[in-house]
């Protein structure tokens, strides 16, 4: 399960990251909803404005660590980021990334091939 974060979900996001102990329901510590998936058993977060369920792939072993692949199967989608060209509106979606601890926010979004920068 993939749940993409907004800013506004930034705290809960957080709470969710830390180490709590067994049996923990991480919805409630974070204040979230469990809400139910159509392809998998797991519960995704719903107030994420896109979550995506996945399937196991494979585990891939990487010196002591290892590389977990997933396959997405399902997309659930927020109605009101969904645009008529089919594609998401990224600025409404206003998503979080997780850097290594630090967080980010995407905030420059353009197209490609850019015209010469220089």
């Amino acid at each position: 399960m993939v749940n993409v974060v907004s800013l506004a979900l930034s705290n809960a996001m957080h709470e969710s990251s830390k180490a709590h102990p067994p049996r923990t329901d991480e919805f409630e510590a974070a204040g979230l909803t469990a809400a139910p998936c159509e392809a998998v058993e797991v519960p995704r977060v719903g107030e994420a404005a896109v979550s995506m369920e996945c399937t196991l792939d494979r585990v891939l072993p990487i010196g002591t660590d290892n590389l977990v692949l997933g396959r997405m199967v399902r997309f659930h989608i927020r109605d009101d980021l969904y645009e008529d060209t089919g594609r998401i509106d990224v600025a409404g979606l206003d998503p979080l990334g997780r850097l290594a601890g630090n967080y980010t926010k995407v905030e420059t979004i353009f197209d490609l091939p850019l015209e010469d920068l220089r």
